[in-house]
């Protein structure tokens, strides 16, 4: 799949020339989604489309869903798991690892 399809795939105007951004994470404290959730908003002024693929906690799930739904040209949220394509198509792919256990002394 290529990044037209995918965009086609998640309802997001096919644009070959709008960075396409992909988040593939678990939607968990671990994974620092606070961090993105809280910035979604700057994010979607800007030229861009993103593409949220995963499933967690609805502490989460609910925020994004109601970004998405406002942003809905901007801003896919897909709950379930379709990692070979999200990975294969956009123009960033954004990998979220933060180390769980980092002790601050």
């Amino acid at each position: 799949m290529n990044k037209t399809a995918l965009q086609k795939e998640c309802g997001l105007p096919v644009n070959p020339d709008i960075p396409l951004i992909g988040i593939v994470t678990r939607l968990t404290w671990q994974k620092g989604l606070d961090l993105i959730i809280n910035r979604m908003d700057e994010l979607m002024k800007r030229d861009v489309q993103i593409v949220v693929l995963g499933a967690g906690d609805l502490k989460y799930e609910e925020p994004l869903k109601a970004i998405a739904a406002y942003h809905n040209q901007k801003l896919s949220l897909n709950l379930k798991f379709l990692l070979n394509v999200v990975i294969s198509s956009p123009s960033f792919y954004v990998y979220i690892l933060l180390h769980t256990f980092l002790k601050v002394r």
